[in-house]
């Protein structure tokens, strides 16, 4: 009789792991997805870029472009590694701060341009 207890307890570990493994997998993203993500991701870097070509330095009106970069790279990296997401996401602090002390310079400008002309390398169908 107790090696029926001992064989129905290791079915029902086995079971159990079965399930957590199930649980803890994580999805795949789709093909579709990973392009949405990394077409949001495009669009974002792109905006900042322009507001700071238009000579936007004002923190209030770069505060939503960051933060949209901000959220669309950390939507992309779990389903894409990419090099430049993590180039851009620190550049973009940079340029918060940079904004609150009014020191926007054309070699910030010239960065984020660089970074976005990386990201679009980077993100050109194989």
């Amino acid at each position: 009789m107790r090696q029926y207890g001992v064989i129905l307890i290791a079915v029902v570990v086995l079971i159990a792991g079965y399930v957590a493994r199930r649980q803890l997998a994580v999805p795949t993203a789709t093909t579709e997805a990973v392009a949405a993500a990394e077409a949001a991701v495009l669009a974002a870097a792109e905006g900042l870029q322009a507001t700071l070509a238009a000579g936007e330095r004002e923190p209030g009106a770069l505060a939503p472009k960051i933060a949209e970069l901000r959220r669309a790279c950390q939507s992309l990296e779990p389903m894409r590694s990419t090099t430049a997401c993590p180039a851009l996401r620190q550049q973009a602090e940079a340029l918060e701060r940079a904004a609150r002390n009014a020191s926007i310079g054309d070699a910030t400008v010239q960065d984020i341009a660089a970074s976005v002309a990386g990201l679009r390398a980077e993100m050109q169908p194989r």
